[in-house]
């Protein structure tokens, strides 16, 4: 509503009675920049359930409430204070607006005290002071900064202590009437530069303050092997169970310890990779865990790369499904190379034969620590600048030492020259994920084919 009161500033009716209407919901709607900006983080603030959010509408009303109890306490024993040239005593309309305004606040309150517990979601650690931190230097920057400018472009103003003044006035929202101290104008676009800065910086504490938690942690070595475990007692069916090993993820477990969902916290989101680990007969306990902690700090959980069975656990507990794909799947007892439904494969992989090309399979634990170093550095040259993908169908990392059961393909050329490689994570105890693909941009097409066909 300060937005349109910006744009329809003209309409004195419209303006007068918006601003009538909001100041008894104790909302301090305004033609001001500043103070629709307040307005749009705080609402989202509360979209995301965030309790200092509503706190905050508490901290409007009872300050309502205060002023309009002032106000009368004003009117019964120090009526002259409210005295003004046009007028001998306050009117009658505004003593009702501010009786109007108390219920309204009191009633208010109520309400908003009874929904706290609707609004769970926490604050980041530390926010109070980094938002402090924030707003009190990039307002102190600004002041100087227009200093600065004043002494190049003073405009009316006069003496260095009037230019600071005016500054950090304008700096902070022109909450002082300065002409009557006698303190004069600074040039038109300074002002605007002091308005838009100013602004900046509040959209940069608010941010800052109501900012969600990224994420609870990051998970300790302890939570990598209990991971571990439930991927070598259950994760015989689950072909991206290994790539819950990410070390860039968060773990949350069920209360009993057998089953636990991995997950990382993005733009307010927490988004769980693929199905949990573990017992699927504790999996709604993960899950519900999982639930619990994305509520308490107002993130929108969501899950990338599900099963069917563990698309069925998450819609149980009340997610939504949405089928986007599904994984390709050899075995490789009954793979043939032969046949028309191959042919295709067949010959990718009888051209990179004929031009001289051989294979190495290996354990990641089996590469020496000079060759590793060396196919790492091809990996990240063949990759380029440009970002990888991956979440729940990449490890991110390569020769890991942790990572021995991964096996590795390297790709040779006729003269010995590695020219493409693929890395595989276990899966279970018999079955590989393919989790890395890097080739040479020069080497014959085909080369990925022929490695799949040589594992």
């Amino acid at each position: 509503m300060s937005v349109v009161l910006l744009l329809v500033g003209g309409h004195r009716g419209f303006y007068h009675w918006t601003v009538t209407v909001f100041g008894l919901l104790n909302i301090p709607a305004d033609a001001n920049i500043l103070i629709a900006l307040v307005l749009t983080v705080l609402g989202a603030a509360l979209r995301r359930r965030k309790r200092a959010a509503l706190n905050t509408l508490i901290l409007f009303q009872a300050g309502g409430f205060l002023m309009a109890v002032a106000f009368h306490a004003t009117v019964a024993w120090a009526p002259w204070l409210l005295k003004t040239d046009r007028e001998t005593r306050p009117p009658a309309a505004t003593s009702w607006t501010h009786v109007v305004a108390e219920a309204v606040s009191v009633a208010l309150i109520v309400v908003l005290v009874a929904l706290r517990p609707a609004f769970p979601a926490r604050l980041a650690p530390g926010a109070w002071r980094r938002a402090l931190t924030v707003g009190v230097t990039g307002t102190l920057v600004v002041i100087l900064a227009g200093w600065l400018l004043l002494e190049a472009f003073p405009g009316t103003l006069t003496g260095a202590g009037d230019k600071i003044l005016w500054a950090a006035n304008h700096a902070t929202g022109e909450l002082l009437q300065l002409r009557r101290l006698g303190v004069r104008e600074g040039p038109p676009w300074i002002d605007l530069a002091l308005d838009l800065a100013s602004v900046t910086v509040a959209a940069a504490t608010l941010s800052t303050f109501f900012r969600g938690v990224r994420s609870r942690r990051r998970r300790s070595d302890d939570e990598e092997l209990r991971v571990r475990s439930l991927l070598a007692r259950f994760g015989e069916d689950d072909s991206l169970g290994y790539f819950a090993t990410r070390r860039d993820k968060s773990v949350v477990f069920a209360p009993n310890g057998q089953a636990a969902v991995t997950y990382r916290v993005l733009g307010g989101t927490s988004i769980a990779s693929a199905d949990p680990v573990g017992d699927p007969e504790s999996w709604p306990q993960a899950i519900a865990a999982w639930l619990a902690e994305a509520h308490t700090y107002g993130w929108t959980p969501g899950v990338l790369g599900a099963s069917e069975q563990g698309a069925k656990a998450y819609t149980r507990a009340g997610l939504k499904a949405l089928e986007l794909g599904d994984e390709a799947v050899l075995d490789v007892r009954d793979f043939r190379l032969s046949g028309p439904e191959r042919r295709s494969v067949r010959q990718a992989v009888r051209r990179i034969e004929r031009a001289g090309y051989t294979a190495q399979v290996r354990r990641h634990a089996d590469v020496p620590p000079s060759e590793m170093d060396d196919l790492l550095a091809k990996a990240q040259q063949w990759r380029g600048a440009g970002t990888e993908r991956g979440f729940s169908m990449a490890l991110s990392r390569l020769g890991d030492p942790s990572d021995g059961r991964c096996v590795m393909a390297e790709a040779y050329d006729a003269t010995g020259q590695l020219r493409g490689l693929l890395s595989f994570v276990p899966w279970g105890r018999r079955g590989l994920s393919l989790d890395l693909m890097r080739r040479d941009r020069d080497a014959e097409n085909g080369l990925t084919e022929y490695l799949v066909a040589q594992v």
